[in-house]
């Protein structure tokens, strides 16, 4: 899949505005694809990996040292064919 093939803002703002809206006011912590005129529900997304701090907010600089360690320690974008 290549930025080309992504769908345009177009498509995604109305489901992103829905989802915003008093009408989604329910839905809370589920993934979507959409996918030009198709949208989709990914079942039971599942948190495998995550960080914690205690006390203040996360800063952008221990994210930046953090995140790519600890929380995409492996990660593999599926927007990003592999190498071969």
């Amino acid at each position: 899949m290549t930025l080309e093939d992504n769908p345009s803002p177009d498509y995604i703002a109305p489901f992103l505005i829905y989802l915003a809206s008093e009408a989604a006011s329910k839905i809370s912590g589920t993934v979507f694809n959409v996918g030009g005129t198709n949208i989709g529900m990914y079942s039971e997304p599942e948190i495998i990996r995550s960080l914690y701090k205690d006390g203040d907010p996360w800063t952008i600089d221990e994210l930046v040292a953090q995140v790519p360690r600890a929380l995409l320690r492996g990660y593999r974008s599926p927007a990003v064919p592999p190498t071969v």
